[in-house]
């Protein structure tokens, strides 16, 4: 379904993206689209446009509840549970920008993340939400937990123009100091780099056009080339304990310019 209103078309009422669309439509937002890829009853995920003025945005959007991690974890334990209508990686689209959305019930804020970073959860695996985030957004209307590479945001509904403004900030090009898992200089301009997904890396928050220096485990530089990605690839390879698996990208990169001293590298991290 498509439609220009300025609340939301379709939906439950009380659902998190109803929510949200609500908040935006009294920041002068109109909604201009807003499909379930999937079709009606299926919310995760929903295609949804929105327009004030002479602004668009265009969302990917996946929305459920925020809710403790459950019995025998601890009090700052928060999750969402990122379940969906389809197998395989959260989706991503050619000009929307895929976010994860979640609803605190008990404090009556949102929390988001990057859909894109976070699209290799499984099925049903969790996104982890710190309450302290949550006290923070309910207190000072918004707050945002780093690392940049792996941030969440939480806002009430009175500062949901916020969120889209880290939207914004979030879709601009992307440069991260990257500690490789394996990578081989092709020649003077190309390289293949792989990374680790969930070794405490932004490899999963990079995207094709962005930029890696890559640096060692001692975190200084470990080659001299700034490089841009040209294209890249996700394969799962089973962990060093051998009970589950992870996933690792593999990145196909152009040179674009050099690291050639410390100044320049810290101006990455």
């Amino acid at each position: 379904m498509s439609t220009a209103t300025a609340v939301p078309a379709t939906g439950r009422a009380g659902e998190p993206l109803d929510r949200l669309l609500e908040s935006l439509a009294r920041l002068g937002w109109t909604v201009r689209k807003r499909d379930a890829v999937f079709g009606a009853g299926s919310r995760n995920p929903t295609r949804v446009e929105i327009r004030k003025a002479q602004a668009t945005r265009r969302l990917l959007v996946y929305s459920w509840f925020v809710t403790h991690e459950g019995k025998g974890r601890g009090r700052n334990d928060y999750r969402i549970q990122t379940t969906r209508a389809h197998d395989g990686p959260l989706m991503s689209e050619p000009g929307r920008y895929t976010v994860g959305l979640g609803w605190d019930r008990q404090r009556k804020v949102f929390a988001a993340f990057d859909g894109w970073t976070k699209r290799h959860t499984g099925r049903s695996s969790s996104v982890h939400i710190k309450a302290d985030l949550l006290d923070r957004a309910q207190t000072a209307g918004c707050a945002l937990d780093l690392p940049l590479w792996d941030a969440r945001i939480a806002f009430d509904p009175t500062n949901a123009g916020r969120f889209l403004r880290w939207i914004s900030e979030m879709s601009g090009r992307r440069e991260a100091l990257l500690k490789p898992v394996d990578y081989t200089i092709l020649d003077t301009d190309h390289a293949e780099i792989v990374g680790d997904v969930w070794g405490g890396q932004p490899t999963g928050w990079l995207r094709i056009g962005d930029r890696i220096v890559m640096i060692d485990a001692d975190e200084t530089l470990l080659h001299e080339a700034l490089w841009r990605i040209t294209d890249l690839e996700a394969e799962q390879a089973v962990a060093p304990s051998g009970r589950y698996n992870r996933t690792r990208i593999t990145f196909l990169c152009r040179r674009v310019g050099w690291i050639r001293d410390q100044s320049a590298l810290e101006a990455l991290r």
